[in-house]
Parts: structure tokens; C-alpha cells; sequence
């Protein structure tokens, strides 16, 4: 829960998958060389989620202590038959996972492509994925982008939609990051070096588009947040009695970071952090895309999968480091 959400006032919301049932396979090059059986194992990405930073870590532990392992169970590291995998049941097997944070690299990032001019936008990556060993094939990922919520519902909801890209040179890279602690997987594992397979399978041909936007508000509530962060605050004292510049029938307090359709970006008031989240415009499911003009599909649901209490916490004595730190450039 960070930078664009945060300008949202609420207490405790419920946090929401918005997403089409989409699965992205591709034959594995190392399986295409071999005799093509009736049953002939793929590269399967079940999911490619980009959004909340909050449901980021839970929605990995999900992937391999539940997803990953009801393929390839760790007690026996042998495949099991299950629904939308084709890897060979009875096989040999291994589940791995891996995790990028951003910084200190700026390895994995979302790329909305209506405009040249929309910057990138980096976040933490963690991949999950399933290898038949007897074939050297791997045969089911998931991936997720922590960004921000109202990021994450406008990325997908973009037409087209925004592609996730993870840098070359990051491959292998980062083979223990640990930015998510081995102690909340089943058997205790570290990260394991990403795969040129599964990087193909998540980034390769310029970015693989997402099959899902992770958020803890509504998608109107972050057309919502995007239309009061881009609004011009009205001369002397701002309120809400002013229509925002995009949608005459949103009233709210203009946060004057447009005018858009490309706001200016919001950085991170962490000391350290050189987090920027850039509100950019974009329409609600039925609506005409404000850059493309195409119309967003009407298909999309959104999927209640739990509870995000969001706290506010207060320090009344500040520290130099931690809760409580003055933030020299916010202190005006």
C-alpha cells in the first residue's frame, strides 16, 4: 500500500482481483525437440499479475506452498495430475521460486504502450515455477509486480494492455535475493536463479501482456484516485465543488498533479527511495480508452479474495530512523 493509494482516505477495504480466465502457453524449446507425445508437455503462465505492493508477498506464498506444490508435491518431488497443467504425472520434479526488488536494480517493470510518452514503471517481482526434470521442461509459472493498486488497474485496463518486461541482464543475476523470507515456504527454500525458459515465457518479444491487475480498492475507486490526483486545484483554496479535468461527472479535492492525460509523477517520501508511480489516465470497462480510443472490454470481473486493513500509525516522538523519522523534504 503505498504512493497513489495512499491518497485515498479509507480504513479498511477489501481486496479485489480484477481479471480475465486467460492462460498465455508456449511450447517449450527443449520439449519441442523431442518425439511430440499425444499428451506433449507446454510452458504454461497461469497467472501475470501486476499491483498492491500489500497483497504482493501473500500472493507468493500462494503460488508455490499451494499452486506450485499440488503439481509437484515436495514430499515426493513427483508430478500429480491436476487441472491446467500438462506436465506428465509420475514424472520427476522441482518447484522454484525467485524474487527482484526495485532498487537496487531496475530489473522487471510494466511498459503501457498508448503512449511513448507513459513512463515505465518498476516494481518487486517474485516468479513461481514448476520443472518436469525428466523432460528439462518447465511446465507452469505464475508471476506478480508490486506497483501500486491504482497502477496495477490501470495497466490492465489499458487498451491495449500494459506488458510486463523483466531485463535480460537480470537472468541469473540474482540467484538468492531473498526479498521474500525462505522460511514462509513448505520446505524452507531460497530463491532459485530464474530460467531462460521461464524468462521467455514472462518477458521475452518486448513484454508479455498481464492476465490480472492486483488492487485493494475498486477499479472505479482508482479512476477515482487517478482523476483527483490529476485535477487542478482551483484558485484560492481548492475543494470539491469543481469537476476534475477528465470526467465532468467525478466532483473531488484536485490534487493538481495534471493536468493529464499524463500526470506529473509521484515520488516515494521514503528517504532512499527513488519510487515514482505517474498518474496516467485511463476508462472503465463499457468506456473508450482516452488514448486509443478502443473501447475496454465488458468481459473483465473482479474477484473479491480477502481482507486489506489498511492502519494509520502516529509517533509523537520522532527518531531519526524508522516510525516517527522527519522527512526533511516533506517537513515544509
Amino acid at each position: 500500500m503505498k504512493r497513489m493509494k495512499l491518497l485515498f482516505a479509507v480504513s479498511a477495504i477489501a481486496a479485489a482481483l480484477a481479471a480475465v480466465p486467460v492462460a498465455n502457453a508456449a511450447t517449450s524449446k527443449t520439449k519441442a525437440k523431442t518425439k511430440v507425445k499425444a499428451n506433449a508437455e507446454a510452458t504454461t503462465v497461469h497467472y501475470l499479475g501486476a499491483g498492491s505492493s500489500a497483497m504482493w508477498q501473500g500472493f507468493a506464498i500462494a503460488a508455490y506452498n499451494d499452486l506450485a506444490q499440488a503439481i509437484c508435491p515436495a514430499a515426493t518431488g513427483l508430478i500429480v495430475a491436476t487441472n491446467g497443467s500438462t506436465a506428465t504425472a509420475g514424472d520427476a520434479c522441482t518447484t522454484s521460486h525467485w524474487t527482484v526488488k526495485n532498487p537496487p536494480e531496475p530489473y522487471a517493470y510494466l511498459h503501457d504502450t498508448r503512449s511513448t510518452s507513459i513512463p515505465l514503471e518498476y516494481g518487486n517481482l517474485w516468479v513461481v515455477w514448476v520443472t518436469d526434470t525428466t523432460t528439462s521442461t518447465v511446465t507452469d509459472i505464475w508471476a506478480y509486480l508490486a506497483v501500486d493498486s491504482t497502477v496495477g488497474v490501470r495497466n490492465y485496463l489499458a487498451v491495449p494492455r500494459a506488458k510486463l518486461t523483466v531485463d535480460l541482464a537480470a537472468v541469473g543475476y540474482l540467484a538468492s535475493s531473498g526479498a521474500i523470507s525462505k522460511s514462509l515456504f513448505v520446505d524452507n527454500s531460497g530463491d532459485t536463479a530464474l530460467t531462460m525458459n521461464v524468462w521467455t515465457a514472462i518477458s521475452s518479444s518486448g513484454g508479455v501482456t498481464l492476465t490480472a491487475g492486483m488492487t485493494d480498492i475498486r477499479p472505479e475507486d482508482a479512476k477515482l484516485a487517478t482523476e483527483r490526483i490529476l485535477g487542478l486545484v482551483p484558485s484560492p483554496y481548492g475543494g470539491d465543488t469543481v469537476p476534475t479535468t477528465a470526467d465532468s461527472f467525478i466532483y473531488s479535492f484536485a490534487l493538481g498533479y495534471g493536468p493529464g492525460p499524463i500526470g506529473t509523477g509521484i515520488h516515494s517520501a521514503e528517504p532512499g527511495s527513488n519510487t515514482v508511480a505517474t498518474p496516467t489516465e485511463f476508462a472503465l470497462p463499457g468506456a473508450a480508452d482516452p488514448f486509443t480510443s478502443s473501447t475496454v472490454s465488458t468481459t473483465i470481473n473482479v474477484y473479491p479474495v480477502g481482507e486489506a486493513p489498511i492502519i494509520f500509525v502516529a509517533n509523537r516522538s520522532p527518531t531519526a530512523t524508522g516510525v516517527g523519522q522527519l522527512v526533511t523534504s516533506q517537513a515544509a
